[in-house]
């Protein structure tokens, strides 16, 4: 029985979304629900429960139907949800709960929400009924890892960054990329790399700066091509038009743009295979934003270098560094994340963020630039941090989402469009 029984948004072949009940039995309507238009089959698709989305279509009824299950109604303060990984696009995010349900707020101009349409949320939405291990989300394209090792992507397709093998967009994930089974994603501005279990490192998309790591190529690629011979990559990051991987062995590499240093080699050009970075350090974690980097050591130490005219550095100084260069000596470093001028970190714990702030993307109250890191909270454990262009989001003890600056599109995710100076809660359901 529909609005009432527990249900899943399930989008339709001809463009709605609406909630089913997944029995096998014949289902009676008894409470309103969502239609959409050039849907004459509406009737068919809650009775049998086509999976299948048109991306050429819009919801139409209530805006807030497909955010969040109206059987678990999300209520924001206190504790909300119990998120184990956390990951953030330019302008959309990213969650993922105990029970492997994959939700998605912000941006959705070109469906990089995966949710069926191309409209924003302002409250975290579920992206289908799938098991998820992974998310990541680019400039307006996405992709996610199934618990099954399953790779898909969805959102804008003009350079192929969806793997495919052709440029069709699609606001849902439908196709996958390949038959192999994946480990780990990162997308870029238009482009994608991920890690198969074997531990070979394929990339597609677009290749203008040698994102993609194919010496002697430039064109965009729409399908998968894999880099280099080697079969130890742990990791992969992205976020514009270079990239960043970590192997087995704790190497890191990058290799695209270098418009700003931001490979960490010390020279100027950009690359297009994968060059080692500080060979002497070994590297526990890596983040890129569109013209920084910066990666955290086995020894917990963190390394900045890039673009630094904001201050997103950290080292107290708006100059470009070209080679990594270490902040904040005083903190063990667990975590660290990129915006496109800003950057966030835990360090001892606790939150730190520094850059700039014009959206109070730094989440200290006001939006004034830091050129070293500024104490955010140490009041909770943070595991996580996840940014965007200029919004930051947190995953704090209790596994409680909460976000900050810029929500113009949503990307704090408590059904408000405006800034927010200080973290948080995102409206995510228990």
């Amino acid at each position: 029985q529909l609005g009432r029984a527990r249900t899943n948004p399930v989008p339709h072949e001809h463009g709605c979304a609406i909630a089913i009940r997944r029995d096998p039995a014949p289902v009676r309507v008894s409470a309103p629900i969502m239609f959409c238009h050039r849907s004459p089959l509406l009737l068919l698709t809650v009775l049998f429960g086509a999976n299948a989305c048109a991306d050429d279509t819009a919801i139409v009824g209530s805006a807030r139907a497909p955010d969040v299950d109206a059987a678990t109604p999300a209520r924001c303060g206190g504790a909300l949800g119990h998120m184990t990984l956390l990951s953030s696009g330019w302008n959309h995010v990213f969650a993922i709960d105990e029970q492997a349900r994959g939700w998605a707020w912000g941006s959705n101009n070109e469906g990089e929400l995966g949710v069926c349409d191309r409209k924003d949320r302002t409250m975290p939405a579920q992206i289908d009924s799938q098991s998820w291990a992974k998310l990541a989300g680019g400039s307006r394209h996405s992709c996610g890892i199934q618990q099954d090792g399953a790779l898909y992507c969805w959102g804008t397709n003009v350079h192929g960054q969806l793997g495919t093998g052709d440029t069709t967009s699609s606001t849902m994930a439908t196709t996958p990329v390949g038959t192999e089974r994946w480990r780990d994603v990162a997308c870029g501005g238009l482009h994608s790399c991920g890690i198969q279990e074997d531990g070979t490192l394929w990339c597609w998309g677009a290749n203008p700066a040698g994102q993609l790591g194919l010496p002697g190529v430039t064109a965009d690629q729409p399908t998968p091509r894999r880099v280099g011979a080697d079969s130890d990559w742990h990791a992969v990051v992205a976020k514009a038009r270079f990239t960043c991987a970590l192997k087995r062995d704790a190497t890191l590499h990058c290799w695209g743009d270098n418009s700003n240093g931001q490979l960490g080699l010390g020279t100027e050009g950009d690359g297009n295979a994968p060059t080692a970075v500080a060979p002497q350090l070994r590297f526990a974690a890596v983040a890129a934003g569109p013209l920084h980097a910066c990666a955290i050591t086995t020894d917990a130490e963190l390394y900045c270098w890039g673009q630094g005219a904001s201050g997103q550095l950290g080292v107290g100084g708006t100059e470009d560094q070209s080679l990594p260069t270490r902040v904040d000596e005083r903190r063990d470093w667990s975590a660290v994340a990129l915006g496109f001028d800003h950057t966030c970190a835990i360090g001892d714990g606790a939150l730190h963020c520094w850059g700039a702030n014009h959206g109070g993307q730094l989440g200290l109250g006001d939006r004034t630039q830091r050129r070293s890191p500024a104490l955010v909270d140490d009041t909770r454990s943070w595991s996580a941090v996840a940014l965007g262009m200029s919004h930051s989001c947190g995953l704090a003890s209790g596994g409680e989402v909460l976000c900050f600056g810029d929500s113009a599109r949503g990307q704090v995710g408590d059904d408000s469009t405006v800034p927010h100076l200080k973290p948080t809660h995102s409206c995510l359901p228990q």
